[in-house]
């Protein structure tokens, strides 16, 4: 004779379940945040620029062990309401001084026409970002001869190659002023930016300077990393 069961149970054997409270206040906080970013008055477009150094990686610092320094601007776009922003960098970078005479300097520069993608998921007085890049590297082998009679600079281009570049990089950027906070659009005002970038390239022809001072030609891959400090309006 079978065991009769109470109803509903049918035989069940007791399973986990998920806590519901945490899940439902997570779920609550997730919606919560992406309801803030659709309805809130967010800033559109940023531009700025940035200063700093930089030093080859691989291969490309086994050929100039000298450290450089750049500059770069910027433009970009958010993409709708995402914390995601587009655009476009230029920057132009030296890569260390070598005499060849008294009257002569040699120098490698290295050119870039970048895309980004850059992710900004947070708004406040401190804020951090991860980005990528992709695009071109112009690279060139400079000597620079001084002034003519006229008093215009005497540069010589010895080498010059482009390659492709691409590069991952991210950075933390702190509000100066109360301007955004004060008016109520997330994101809006002046940023101090500190960033850190990995780039890789192609291998492209240069020079170097020996210790004789003469110009070797090298090719290899354009890999560096730089550390930067600069300065980004949101509007």
């Amino acid at each position: 004779m079978k065991e009769r069961r109470p109803p509903g149970r049918g035989g069940r054997k007791p399973g986990r379940r998920l806590p519901a409270g945490p899940l439902l206040a997570a779920l609550f906080l997730i919606s919560s945040a992406l309801s803030a970013f659709a309805q809130s008055d967010l800033v559109r477009r940023t531009w700025g620029g940035s200063l700093g150094g930089l030093s080859p990686t691989g291969e490309f610092r086994d050929r100039i062990d000298r450290v450089g320094i750049g500059i770069g601007l910027f433009y970009g776009w958010r993409i709708g309401n995402a914390p995601i922003f587009v655009g476009g960098e230029f920057t132009a970078q030296e890569i260390g001084h070598k005499l060849i005479t008294t009257d002569a300097d040699s120098y490698n520069s290295l050119l870039q026409g970048l895309a980004f993608v850059r992710l900004r998921p947070r708004t406040g007085s401190v804020v951090t970002y991860l980005e990528a890049l992709a695009g071109l590297s112009y690279v060139t082998t400079e000597t620079d001869y001084g002034l003519d009679e006229y008093g215009d600079a005497i540069i010589e281009t010895d080498s010059d190659d482009i390659v492709l570049a691409a590069g991952i990089g991210g950075g933390v950027s702190f509000r100066l002023g109360r301007r955004g906070a004060e008016t109520g659009r997330l994101g809006q005002g002046t940023f101090l930016d500190l960033k850190v970038r990995y780039m890789t390239g192609g291998r492209a022809s240069y020079l170097v300077v020996l210790p004789d001072e003469s110009l070797l030609p090298e090719r290899s891959r354009t890999d560096f990393l730089t550390v930067q400090v600069g300065f980004s309006w949101f509007f």
